[in-house]
């Protein structure tokens, strides 16, 4: 980089003199976009993880309730001797 500085002060001294002490620095584009947003983008990027994971958990539980609700079901139908113990579950 300061052979390509060097060089752009050779070729044209009036836009770049060397009292002013300029350089030239490599950045990535997408640091220079996302720079003054980033803190706002990681707290949503992390608030966006929060509502994925109570959405997760709401899931489970639901699941679960379900499961149970089911299990006490074929309990009871089985303890009664019921011939139709499969019959709610095939419908599902």
């Amino acid at each position: 980089m300061d052979a390509l500085g060097a060089s752009m002060r050779e070729s044209s001294p009036e836009f770049y003199p060397a009292q002013q002490q300029m350089g030239i620095r490599a950045t990535l584009w997408q640091d220079e976009l996302t720079r003054d947003a980033r803190p706002t983008l990681l707290i949503l990027m992390g608030t966006v993880a929060l509502v994925l994971l109570l959405a997760c958990a709401n899931v489970a539980s639901l699941t679960l309730t379900r499961i149970v609700r089911c299990e006490r079901e074929l309990t009871c139908r089985v303890g009664q001797h019921s011939r139709a113990v499969l019959c709610p579950m095939q419908q599902e």
